[in-house]
């Protein structure tokens, strides 16, 4: 199964680039960014309130406005009843929405205890969640920094290996900032795990230039 790319209303500079099997969903306004980096959603999902320019060709699946989920989350369960695992999510860090930005972070551990991948993109970082039991490992390539909060009470035995300041086995309590602001270490494959309690990950999304041999 592919990924399935879920593109919100708020800010969104990024590239999008789905392949054959993956399936671009558009909530909402999201349907604006897409339609101006040339790219028609396969479903537009949402009560379009926040939908701007004309209205894709593609199929349409509408709630009203009074409804109990976020049009983000309503594109979540649509993907994964249709299959997916892993998602990505674009317009949902920035663009004026704090409570909906904090709407999608807090769905994260949940999504994670699920089994499915989950991650937000925007503003040049990426924010996914860890279960128990669940492991991350990053690309070598990353620099800048990685930050990690106890996303449901205590998250006990926690690991993280190959970056500037390791944990083995440690608690990051709740309501702790603790876990702000470690660093990738250069051409290190940083390793992060959570064995009681889930993790929310926080971390830049820039790349070191690749040496050539």
């Amino acid at each position: 199964m592919g990924i399935c790319y879920i593109v919100g209303a708020g800010d969104c500079a990024e590239t999008i680039c789905p392949q054959p099997g993956d399936l671009l969903i558009a909530a909402d306004g999201g349907a604006d960014h897409l339609l101006r980096m040339g790219l028609t959603p396969d479903l537009l999902l949402g009560d379009l309130d926040s939908l701007v320019g004309t209205r894709p060709s593609c199929p349409l699946l509408q709630y009203p406005a009074e409804k109990d989920d976020t049009d983000m989350a309503l594109s979540v369960e649509e993907g994964i009843a249709r299959g997916y695992r892993t998602f990505l999510l674009f317009g949902v860090l920035g663009g004026g929405r704090l409570d909906h930005t904090l709407a999608a972070v807090s769905l994260l551990p949940g999504y994670a205890a699920r089994g499915l991948d989950v991650t937000l993109i925007g503003g040049g970082q990426r924010v996914r969640a860890l279960a128990a039991g669940q492991t991350c490992v990053f690309s070598p390539h990353l620099r800048g920094y990685l930050s990690l909060f106890a996303a449901s009470g205590d998250a006990c035995g926690v690991s993280a290996q190959s970056l500037k300041y390791s944990l083995e086995n440690a608690t990051l309590k709740a309501h702790s900032s603790l876990g702000v602001s470690n660093e990738f270490l250069q051409g290190q494959a940083a390793r992060v795990s959570v064995e009681q309690g889930s993790l929310l990950l926080v971390w830049q999304e820039e790349w070191k230039e690749k040496e050539e041999a």
